[in-house]
């Protein structure tokens, strides 16, 4: 008898794992899913103004807002932190991805670090680690045949 009391007890001491809330689906709004974006009404704006040598064509900010890069004709990409320094020598300079103008740039949306740039006239792609000043990976579309697809159209094209 005394060893049906004690299973009792075991069986009583056994705390349950706690129990995790169901993630609320993804079409619900960020509120629900406990995202909150912030007030970009808060944010001050800034009037920046570079002086270069050669024009800009691009611009972009990294997906946490702390560096700004900009192409151009130049075949440079320069990568500014505008909290240091915004003038033309304090920036970085990645060179050697492209043989002709470079005339975008983007970043990548989840990582603060990773880029890249393209260019029409030397068909290239090239991706980048702004915390190396080297090359990634290029894609060079002379060597290999892009497939061709229809440009998006709005639906009111269609229409007409």
């Amino acid at each position: 008898m005394s060893s049906l009391t004690n299973n009792k007890k075991d069986e009583d001491d056994e705390i349950p794992p706690p129990q995790r809330p169901p993630s609320p689906p993804p079409h619900t709004t960020f509120a629900a899913r406990g995202i909150h974006p912030p007030t970009f009404s808060a944010f001050k704006p800034r009037d920046i103004r570079i002086s270069s040598p050669q024009g800009m064509s691009h611009i972009a900010w990294n997906c946490d807002g702390k560096r700004l890069a900009a192409v151009g004709i130049d075949k440079v990409v320069r990568v500014w932190w505008p909290d240091k320094s915004m003038e033309l020598r304090s920036a970085s300079m990645f060179s050697g991805g492209h043989s002709d103008d470079v005339d975008y740039l983007s970043w990548n949306p989840t990582h603060p670090d990773l880029f890249c740039t393209s260019s029409q006239r030397d068909r290239r792609i090239v991706f980048w680690d702004a915390r190396r000043t080297s090359i990634l990976q290029s894609i060079d579309s002379l060597t290999k045949t892009m497939p061709f697809r229809e440009p998006i159209r709005a639906a009111s094209e269609y229409e007409r």
